[in-house]
């Protein structure tokens, strides 16, 4: 890897474990308030419901944005294409990764940021369900 982009990697690596950290909290909030009032007011509930599940689908846009963003560096991309090509043109993506042979997910990473935002929606979704009825 370049020095450039052994330095852009850092940064953007930094800034996803940061994002994911603040998902984590926030939603780990979310769900305290959530216990909170869990027999309490129902227009309460809906409302820390919604907030919650904004705030998890901003975080997993976010982090799988930048989750991209460290790929491309990690992977010494930015001579074969533009960044913003890189995480917005997911067929020219892809054809790069099976081209370099390059796997996007990694275990740990599929646990982080795909699972744990998966087991988040499910949590609101049986809250939101257990209101209803």
């Amino acid at each position: 890897m370049k020095q450039k982009n052994t330095e852009r990697y850092n940064v953007n690596n930094s800034l996803l474990q940061a994002y994911r950290g603040v998902f984590l909290a926030s939603q780990s909030v979310m769900i305290s308030a959530g216990a909170i009032t869990f027999d309490k007011d129902p227009f309460v509930n809906a409302f820390i419901s919604i907030i919650a599940l904004i705030q998890l689908l901003v975080g997993f846009t976010v982090i799988s944005a930048r989750a991209k963003v460290v790929d491309y560096y990690y992977n010494d991309l930015s001579e074969v294409m533009p960044l913003d090509k890189y995480i917005h043109d997911r067929k020219a993506r892809k054809d790069e990764n099976r081209l370099r042979k390059i796997k996007n997910i990694s275990h740990t990473r599929w646990k982080i940021d795909v699972f744990l935002p998966l087991s988040f929606a499910s949590i609101w979704i049986v809250f939101i369900g257990y209101q209803i009825i």
